[in-house]
């Protein structure tokens, strides 16, 4: 009689994946090889020989299987790190390689960072200081420094909008320097020409502040006073006379009094011999100074 031996049965179905906790993670010890913890959906804890844990989202995406990055553990907790693997898949439902769509923005922020205000007007000012005088140039950049940078240094000269260039504007100004608001003011206008000659803006915001800033007050001088003795000496040359209307001929020794008037010390009388040379020039055809007369 033979002996019937008992078979256990095979399973062909295996148990659902328990999703991760908290304790399980902060329980889960290095191996000599990189270890994975499962979670649910795609969602793993990527655990090093070394000890350190990177969350993992692994989709498909174009028939192809690729893996996403969605932080390390504890930076990251398992709350968080399962809301960014929902977001993920939401973009996978919507046509979006979540992968691809995270190099795109990391592309266009080093882009921004490469044409941020601060970066555009130091390319500008090392274009156009040479030409100017040291400290036109130390002026100029110290007020951009100073007023401008801290504020609106890190943006996107494209993305810069007029009020938010005016805000900053408003700071110098209610600290009681509109001159310095004035100026700080044009020497933004030229930096967003420079970067819409460049290729990095489209415009130039500050067009649209013409007259947002009050004037600038002229400074007045006090006024010229004169003494006795000025009057005095002016008195003789107060009125015109009437042969200096335009036109006719000057009175003879017109010459000799207007030089006594003006420079006193001139008006002494020529040594003889110079007055014996000066009419000998005179009967050859020289005038005073040694020219032949016309």
């Amino acid at each position: 009689m033979g002996v019937t031996i008992g078979v256990t049965p095979r399973l062909t179905e295996q148990l659902p994946q328990m999703p991760l906790t908290d304790t399980a993670i902060k329980k889960a010890k290095p191996d000599a090889k990189q270890r994975k913890l499962y979670d649910e959906r795609g969602l793993f804890l990527l655990i090093s020989p070394k000890g350190g844990k990177w969350w993992r989202f692994k989709y498909q995406f174009d028939g192809k299987e690729k893996l996403l990055s969605v932080g390390t553990y504890p930076d990251v907790s398992l709350k968080d790190a399962r809301e960014r693997r929902d977001e993920a898949r939401k973009q996978v439902a919507a046509g979006i390689d979540p992968g691809g769509h995270r190099k795109a923005k990391r592309t266009a922020r080093v882009a921004n960072q490469a044409n941020s205000f601060e970066v555009v007007a130091r390319e500008w000012y090392a274009k156009h200081s040479p030409n100017w005088s040291a400290n036109h140039g130390d002026r100029i950049i110290r007020r951009l420094e100073r007023d401008i940078f801290p504020w609106l240094g890190s943006s996107p000269v494209a993305d810069i909008t007029a009020p938010q260039l005016l805000e900053v504007i408003r700071r110098i100004e209610q600290r009681g320097a509109l001159e310095t608001a004035h100026r700080a003011l044009g020497n933004c206008g030229q930096v967003f020409r420079y970067a819409v000659a460049t290729g990095r803006a489209e415009r130039d915001p500050t067009g649209d502040l013409k007259g947002a800033l009050p004037p600038v007050k002229g400074t007045h001088f006090a006024a010229v006073t004169w003494g006795a003795d000025d009057a005095q000496r002016l008195e003789p040359h107060a009125q015109r006379p009437a042969w200096a209307g335009g036109g006719s001929k000057r009175p003879p020794g017109w010459g000799e009094r207007a030089r006594a008037a003006v420079w006193p010390e001139r008006s002494a009388p020529r040594p003889a011999a110079t007055t014996r040379r000066m009419e000998r020039r005179t009967k050859s055809g020289q005038d005073s100074r040694g020219g032949h007369l016309t």
